[in-house]
Order: C-alpha cells, then structure tokens, then sequence
C-alpha cells in the first residue's frame, strides 16, 4: 500500500475524506515563451486562438452538463460564470 499523509487545509467543497491522489502546486513564476509573428499570420494565429476559445467553451457546456446530471443544477451554475469571461 502506498504512503499515506494527513494534510489539512481549507477544502472547495464539503466537508469528508478523500482517498486518492493529490496534486500539489508549488507556486513560482512561468515566463511564457513569446513568439513574433509576421502580419500575413496574423489572422490565421487569431482563427486558432478563436477555435482555441470555442474547444473550451464547448468542453465548459459539456462539463456543466455532466455535473448537473450528477450533482444538480445549484453545483452546475458555477460554470456559467466562465464562458462570458472566456468570450
């Protein structure tokens, strides 16, 4: 069996026990790679990032969908706060 270790914090749900894996974030700065462009790309790179914009959209409408099936329409509402940030 593998290790087990108590953590204590402030949870994003009710109160229980969970057994499973954790994630931990180590917090620190990401320098993003830039990357310049020549202007005949542009609309191409903004395409992609509108495309890029709407898989996530989708994927939001499909994870709302899943949750209110499972956990209700009160939990699913956290979901439409995100899409008109996205757009």
């Amino acid at each position: 069996m593998g290790r087990s270790i108590r953590l204590v914090g402030v949870g994003a749900s009710s109160e229980g026990t969970v057994v499973g894996p954790a994630f931990v974030h180590i917090a620190g700065s990401i320098k993003p790679e830039r990357e310049n462009i020549l202007e005949d790309e542009m609309e191409t790179e903004l395409v992609r990032f509108r495309e890029a914009i709407e898989g996530v959209v989708r994927k939001l409408s499909e994870t709302r969908g899943l949750v209110k099936e499972s956990s209700g329409e009160e939990e699913a509402a956290i979901f439409d706060a995100q899409t008109p940030i996205l757009r």
